[in-house]
């Protein structure tokens, strides 16, 4: 056996063996960064490489969530009818938060303001993660039946206009309940 033959034997296995190692790192890695997102998925349990493939693919709407790369509001769902006191839940990125709350808004589609509060950090809020939130708002005038917004604010206590963020759902006032 000639060393031309050896070396090219060798460099043949050599070059199967790297092919191989990189065709097994592809498979892994394209296995590794795919999320199924389904109502009971834990933000907080994917992992930061993965938030960022997974923010890209959120600005939508899952069974009637509202859900953007900073903020996921589970209750009240899109086009909801609410009556007071209205009750709001979600996940929100740590930096929307400012001392653990961020402040929510309640307007009638004229713009005007029903009612306003504070969203509430359930958990530790300096955090890049979801966070859970949770809010309530009573209101005593009920406007007419019909369109409002529930706007989420970002807290942003620089005043800053770059750092400002909000997050609107669209509901629907229920019917006052005559007697």
């Amino acid at each position: 056996m000639n060393k031309f033959t050896f070396l090219s034997n060798w460099f043949i296995i050599i070059s199967l063996v790297i092919f191989l190692i990189i065709l097994v790192l592809i498979i892994w890695f394209f296995q590794a960064n795919t999320i199924t997102l389904s109502p009971l998925t834990n933000i907080n349990s994917i992992n930061s490489s993965q938030n960022k493939s997974l923010s890209e693919n959120l600005n939508t709407s899952t069974e009637g969530q509202t859900i953007t790369e900073e903020v996921i509001v589970y209750s009240p769902k899109r086009q909801e009818q609410v009556t007071s006191p209205l009750v709001i839940e979600g996940q929100a990125r740590g930096m929307w938060f400012f001392e653990a709350s961020f402040p929510v808004v309640l307007k009638d589609v004229q713009g005007n303001i029903i009612a306003q509060g504070i969203a509430t950090a359930l958990d530790d809020w300096m955090s890049e993660d979801f966070v859970p939130f949770r809010a309530s708002l009573v209101f005593t005038s009920l406007p007419q039946a019909g369109a409002g917004t529930l706007i989420l604010q970002k807290d942003n206590p620089s005043g800053l206009p770059e750092n400002d963020a909000l997050v609107e759902v669209p509901v629907i006032f229920a019917s006052p309940i005559s007697l």
